[in-house]
């Protein structure tokens, strides 16, 4: 597993620039009524336009964040990144009086769009005919990024349908709660945006409770939650699996 940080800068960077295209600036900052993002701040002190100075725009900021307050805490690497954006002394100070205490985690709901977890799929694909253990199975393989997922328990998850009807597992390591047959790799995000290349998963022939010979699958791949909750569902495709008729070597 390869694993490459993108940075917070990078990402609000990137999102400043789509609102700069549609001609957003402060003016977007002035037009909230609801508690700023971490990225509306950092994209109103990083924009080009409206002829601002820097002390302008954290003058500007600042009242504005104690007006209706932030929907972010101010943990050190998220000061980090608002300094090296210009943040003033002035701006880390009314940022850190108005961030939200600690509580139980947001309803979905209260979370900003930006700030929610998801994942962008690029690519999955499956190797057969492998050896693990010394047992024949598939390796699927994926290139896939998850975002806002950092220190959070989550998973990359793979169900099989045949005829419309998802395979059941024969063991428990390949059983979902409700039986159905699955593959799944543990994910420990380490940044906000985690980029995951060739993450492969296993899957013994076995496990499949096919007859030896060629079978049209339904592959659907998700991320999610160690609760469940899925976070995005990535893709749903085709596999032409060929069971051998011998499953060890």
């Amino acid at each position: 597993m390869k694993v490459k940080k993108v940075s917070l800068r990078f990402l609000v960077i990137t999102f400043g620039l789509a609102f700069i295209s549609l001609g957003f600036s402060l003016q977007v900052i002035q037009s909230q009524t609801a508690a700023l993002s971490l990225a509306k701040v950092l994209t109103g002190l990083q924009s080009k336009s409206g002829g601002f100075t820097l002390a302008q725009k954290n003058e500007f900021i600042t009242k504005k964040v104690l007006e209706v307050g932030v929907t972010f805490k101010l943990t050190p690497d998220i000061e980090s990144e608002l300094k090296i954006a210009g943040a003033t002394a002035e701006l880390i100070r009314a940022i850190r009086s108005k961030a939200p205490k600690t509580r139980a985690t947001p309803r979905p709901s209260e979370v900003p769009e930006d700030e929610k977890p998801n994942a962008d799929f690029e690519k999955i694909w499956v190797d057969q005919n492998l050896v693990e253990d010394g047992v024949k199975g598939i390796s699927i393989k994926a290139n896939f990024t998850v975002y806002n997922l950092k220190g959070i328990d989550s998973e990359i998850v793979y169900r099989f349908k045949k005829d419309g009807v998802f395979l059941k597992g024969s063991t428990i390591d390949y059983k979902t709660s409700t039986g159905d047959l699955s593959a799944r790799r543990l994910l420990t995000p380490a940044y906000s945006a985690t980029v995951y290349t060739d993450l492969d998963a296993f899957v013994p022939y076995t496990e499949f409770n096919l007859s030896p010979g060629t079978h049209n699958l339904v592959m659907e791949s998700y991320v999610i939650l160690k609760d469940g909750t899925i976070v995005k569902f990535l893709t749903s495709q085709n596999v032409r699996l060929v069971i051998p008729s011998a499953s060890t070597t």
